[in-house]
């Protein structure tokens, strides 16, 4: 076996086909995983940082990637996933029953490469076999895992019966639904078009920069636009955009930008009209979301990240995310904590004096 470090975009490009191919047999298989995902965020946020992604090769071929990018400067130097904390879920691509290959991988770093404080693996989910070997790694790096947050799932399964007649006896409550209704011709509809969609992207991107960016809009919108026309483009050809509409007399009043990937629908983005905010349109529109998702044989509907208020009122399971520190010493642990403390010091009294400002 062999591992081969891709450090440049060119070389990264031409893992695209292996890649896939090789998620597909991996513990790990998420949508924030595929190579679309990854070379839409790097062409976007890749700034300051370089490609540090490995490849495991046996005589058969490619048997596991390690997709790391390298972050820092000369006094702190962290090798991290590329998206770092952005993808809701994340791990290196192994294939299912070669858990050893996290090893040869996590080996290779500590003997091989040089120029890193610390290695960060962020989102990590609970089930990763990661976690079977971590115990093991111990006797070559000090290892530091906390739980990072939950991610509220409806396991769907055989149970879409069952989940329907559930959803059935909520619509039944929500007046909400009623109300709108009584309002005008209520309408749910995916949008298949991409033209459509990238035209219906730029408010819903707008709309949730401004509530969720507020204080710095003028940075963050276009940045955010830009990442999401790309995730768009590049994951329209694999059919794995799901995006939705609420529409009210033909108006949109909700929309949601989403993924369907390995029989799973991710609930990424929503938006909705504030005007409507009475009728509650976002939880209207996920109402009628998941009863896509049931009927169309998804086998889960993933909430991701957050334990929102209205993921609860749906979701009958959580899956815990992981973040995995790895030191080679004590010593290099203590620098990388105080590192870290000195700069939350910084942004935060940075903060306090633009604020004043």
């Amino acid at each position: 076996m062999e591992i081969q470090e891709i450090n440049t975009y060119d070389e990264f490009l031409e893992l695209r086909a292996d890649w896939n191919r090789l998620l597909e047999s991996a513990g790990t298989n998420k949508v924030f995983m595929t190579f679309e995902w990854m070379v839409s965020w790097w062409e976007c946020y890749r700034e300051g940082k370089h490609l540090k992604v490995l490849v495991l090769k046996d005589s058969h071929g490619i048997r596991a990637i390690a997709p790391l990018m390298l972050t820092g400067n000369k006094f702190f130097r962290r090798l991290s996933l590329i998206g770092g904390y952005r993808p809701d879920y994340n791990d290196f691509i192994v294939r299912k029953g070669n858990e050893r290959d996290y090893r040869i991988l996590l080996d290779y770093l500590h003997d091989r490469v040089d120029g890193w404080d610390e290695i960060l693996l962020e989102n990590v989910p609970e089930e990763s076999a990661l976690f079977g070997i971590v115990e093991g790694l111990r006797d070559r790096f000090l290892v530091k895992v906390e739980m990072t947050d939950v991610c509220p799932y409806i396991r769907i399964g055989g149970n879409s019966e069952g989940i329907l007649r559930l959803l059935a006896q909520k619509e039944a409550k929500r007046s909400h639904i009623r109300k709108l209704r009584k309002a005008g011709e209520l309408r749910f509809r995916h949008i298949s078009n991409e033209r459509e969609m990238d035209e219906a992207l730029n408010a819903l991107i707008e709309s949730h920069a401004r509530r969720y960016h507020a204080d710095n809009i003028e940075k963050a919108l276009p940045i955010e636009l830009s990442f999401h026309k790309k995730l768009l483009k590049n994951m329209f050809c694999r059919n794995n955009v799901k995006f939705c509409a609420l529409e009210l007399d033909c108006e949109p009043i909700a929309k949601h930008f989403g993924f369907g990937y390995n029989n799973v629908y991710y609930w990424v983005k929503p938006s909705f009209e504030e005007r409507y905010a009475e009728y509650s349109p976002g939880v209207v529109m996920l109402y009628f979301a998941i009863k896509y998702a049931v009927t169309n044989g998804y086998e889960e509907f993933d909430f991701l990240r957050g334990r929102e208020h209205y993921k609860q009122r749906f979701a009958d399971n959580e899956r815990t995310v992981m973040m995995v520190r790895f030191y080679r010493s004590f010593p290099r642990y203590l620098y990388c904590s105080f590192i870290r403390k000195a700069k939350r010091l910084f942004d935060q009294i940075k903060g306090f004096h633009l604020k004043q400002t």
